[in-house]
């Protein structure tokens, strides 16, 4: 009689212990529920309620009890990028759009052989397969329905900008491009209200390692008689240490012959630019603000490049 009684006793002891432990852990629960803390499988919330029902589990079975030591996994901030990996990806993704434009240009034009070239030189710098395939994915299944079109905008502190698209949509560009300059206190405007701050220039750019090559390339632009000739050091551009390029501008009716009289040479950029005839100077805030509407605009689909009329910074 006496067995049977501590028996009892230890029963009830157990049963409250328990009532008390699963008491506990639903109010862990309904807590999380409160602060919203539940949700996806990646999140907080759930770590912390999936982590106690195992517990609740174990310990009804009989299981020794085991604290999950990455309960609070979940709750960690994730590191802030680097300036360093900012830069890199900031400059990859340039690489990669000026060189998906260079080919969209050339599968435009039908120019086999420069669309080869640009597609060999993009894989050099670095850009994957996959995103000169899907440019030219693109051009091929919109075949004859891109036009070419130039837009004019204003941007605050009297900045002008020249945008040119590749478009099979006109009013979707417009639209897109109408909501970015806005964003950034610009506007879009009607022919001329940009255009008379840039002349147009033909620029061709060219990749020489050997020292000898660059010199005659210079000597023979400058027969060709070109506006100007200068060598770029392009390290800022992901290449090796002493790399430099050679660039050349002319009136932009000469692109044409220029790239055949300089042919035996590695090109490896060209375009029709506008090139400001009066600079705005901007200080550090305002140059942030206009380069991140330039990113932007650059951002769209049906943006090939954009113009300003803003001093290069040489920070």
């Amino acid at each position: 009689m006496h067995c049977e009684v501590i028996k009892s006793n230890c029963a009830v002891r157990s049963s409250s212990a328990w009532l008390a432990l699963n008491g506990a852990i639903m109010s862990i629960f309904l807590l999380s529920r409160k602060f919203k803390l539940t949700g996806t499988r990646s999140d907080t919330g759930h770590t912390v309620t999936t982590a106690f029902h195992s517990f609740a589990r174990e310990t009804r079975r009989g299981v020794r009890m085991r604290f999950p030591l990455n309960i609070l996994r979940g709750m960690r901030n994730k590191a802030t990028p680097s300036a360093a990996k900012v830069k890199a990806d900031r400059l990859r993704n340039a690489i990669s759009t000026k060189f998906v434009k260079l080919i969209r240009v050339a599968h435009r034009d039908g120019d086999e052989t420069r669309l080869e070239t640009f597609v060999k030189e993009a894989h050099k710098a670095g850009v994957s397969k996959a995103v000169t395939d899907r440019a030219l994915d693109r051009m091929r299944n919109s075949a004859g329905l891109f036009e070419e079109m130039l837009y004019e905008g204003t941007l605050p502190g009297g900045i002008c900008c020249i945008i040119e698209a590749l478009t099979d949509k006109k009013s979707r560009t417009a639209q897109d491009l109408r909501h970015v300059l806005s964003e950034g206190g610009g506007a879009l405007g009607a022919s001329g209200v940009a255009m008379w701050a840039f002349e147009r220039k033909a620029f061709l750019e060219y990749e020489e390692l050997d020292a000898a090559r660059r010199d005659a390339l210079i000597e023979h632009a400058m027969d060709l008689e070109v506006d100007d000739v200068e060598v770029k050091d392009m390290k800022e551009e992901g290449a090796a240490d002493g790399a430099e390029s050679v660039r050349v501008w002319a009136a932009a009716s000469k692109l044409t012959s220029l790239r055949a009289a300089l042919s035996g040479y590695t090109l490896i950029n060209e375009q029709r630019c506008f090139v400001p005839t009066s600079a705005v100077e901007l200080d550090a805030e305002a140059r942030e603000a206009h380069d991140q509407v330039v990113e932007s605009l650059l951002a769209l689909d049906d943006v090939e490049e954009v113009w300003t009329n803003v001093a290069v910074s040489t920070s």
